[in-house]
């Protein structure tokens, strides 16, 4: 990972007039738009959750055909995240050892890891208040003008 905020894509640049004024990349790959196939690996509930997310994001129209791998991490992510919950319910936040000490229960500290996962993948596709509020209707230069999609970028 790089310091700083995230480069803005050179489509929202465009859209927003190139207002920093430097040279756009004019070879930035620009993936099709499209609903990426879903693994066959997924676990049972990471499969749902793909067919739930991937409707969301078609309908968003911001999800393309290279965001497998970044979707089925997030799917699956998910789905431990979700299995760690039920287990904590059951068995509690705390374990007692063979000698008797009250510790944290294992299971908490990877579901927390889950959760800050989750959060990278849901800002990555748009999807908590806050990124929300990073995506922009525009057009860019591919645009006829009768259709508006979403850009992305870092506010």
């Amino acid at each position: 990972m790089r310091p700083g905020p995230a480069p803005r894509p050179t489509s929202l640049k465009r859209a927003q007039g190139n207002p920093g004024r430097r040279p756009l990349n004019a070879r930035e790959p620009a993936p099709r738009r499209g609903r990426p196939a879903m693994p066959a690996w997924l676990s049972p509930l990471a499969k749902q959750e793909w067919r739930r997310v991937t409707k969301q994001l078609m309908a968003l129209r911001v999800l393309s055909n290279t965001d497998g791998t970044a979707l089925a991490a997030y799917c699956e992510t998910y789905a431990d995240y979700v299995g760690y919950t039920l287990t904590l319910r059951e068995e509690g936040a705390t374990m007692t050892t063979t000698h008797g000490n009250l510790i944290q229960h294992p299971l908490l500290g990877a579901k927390h890891t889950c959760l800050k996962i989750l959060r990278a993948l849901l800002c990555e596709f748009g999807l908590t208040p806050a990124s929300r509020s990073r995506v922009e209707i525009g057009r860019d230069e591919n645009d006829r003008g009768d259709a508006q999609h979403f850009l992305f970028g870092a506010s």
